[in-house]
C-alpha cells in the first residue's frame, strides 16, 4: 500500500466495515454532510425525530445507536447489491480542490474475465466514493453505487 492514497484506504476500509457489519466504524467514517443525509433518509423511512436530533446531538442511546446504524448498513449493502462487496477494488483518486478543502473520487470495480475493451477498463464499474479531507483525516461523504435492473 506504500504510495497509494490516504483516501484510498479510507474507502478500503470503509467497504470492508460495510461488509463485515461493523456499523459504528461505518458511522465514524462518515462526514457530517454524509451523516446528515443518512439520517435525512431514516427520517424519511419513519426514524422517530427525536431519535434522529439525539444522533445528531451524539446523545443516542447505544439501542438507538444500534438499531439506526444497523439499518444504514443494510441500505449501504443494498446499494452495492449489484456486485460481491468482498471483491471490490478501490482505484487511486481522482484529485480535485475545492475552495473549502480537498475531496477526492475514488473509483470501484469489480473483476471482469472479458477484455478492458467491452469492460471499459479493468473491471466492470461498481461505483466511486467521493471523500473529503477533514481535520481528522479522510472521511467519506458520497457512495454512488452503479446499480443494476432488476426485472
Amino acid at each position: 500500500m506504500n504510495g497509494r492514497h490516504p483516501a484510498t484506504r479510507i474507502a478500503r476500509e470503509f467497504l470492508d466495515a460495510i461488509l463485515w457489519g461493523e456499523h459504528s466504524k461505518v458511522w465514524q467514517l462518515l462526514s457530517s454532510a454524509a451523516r446528515s443525509a443518512a439520517l435525512a433518509v431514516a427520517e424519511r423511512n419513519g426514524l422517530d425525530a427525536i431519535v434522529a436530533a439525539r444522533a445528531r446531538a451524539g446523545t443516542w442511546t447505544a439501542a438507538e445507536a444500534d438499531e439506526l446504524l444497523s439499518d444504514l448498513i443494510k441500505g449501504l449493502r443494498a446499494d452495492l447489491g449489484a456486485v460481491d462487496i468482498s471483491q471490490i477494488a478501490v482505484a487511486e483518486p481522482d484529485v480535485g480542490r475545492r475552495p473549502f478543502g480537498t475531496r477526492v473520487t475514488v473509483a470501484l470495480s469489480v473483476p471482469s474475465f472479458l477484455p478492458a475493451s467491452v469492460t471499459g477498463g479493468e473491471g466492470w464499474s461498481a461505483g466511486t466514493i467521493e471523500l473529503v479531507e477533514a481535520d481528522i483525516g479522510w472521511l467519506v461523504d458520497r457512495l454512488d453505487a452503479r446499480r443494476v435492473q432488476r426485472p
